[in-house]
């Protein structure tokens, strides 16, 4: 299994905080693979791995 797209980082400031969201959008073909539905629990990890030999932060997301 080996998908790649590109998707958008998004933000958004919340009402009345002061912080801001960040959102991901993740293509619908990628949730069906992954067998993931709305309001699904997600782990979420930084790690580091290799891409095309060059070393790169990415972030890991899966279920419990």
């Amino acid at each position: 299994m080996s998908k790649v797209d590109v998707v958008k980082l998004q933000a958004r400031k919340t009402k009345g905080e002061e912080y801001m969201q960040y959102l991901l959008t993740v293509p619908k073909s990628f949730i069906k693979e992954l067998g993931w539905a709305k309001g699904d629990s997600l782990i979420v990890r930084i790690m580091e791995i290799t891409i095309n030999g060059s070393r790169k932060k990415a972030l890991i997301y899966y279920k419990p």
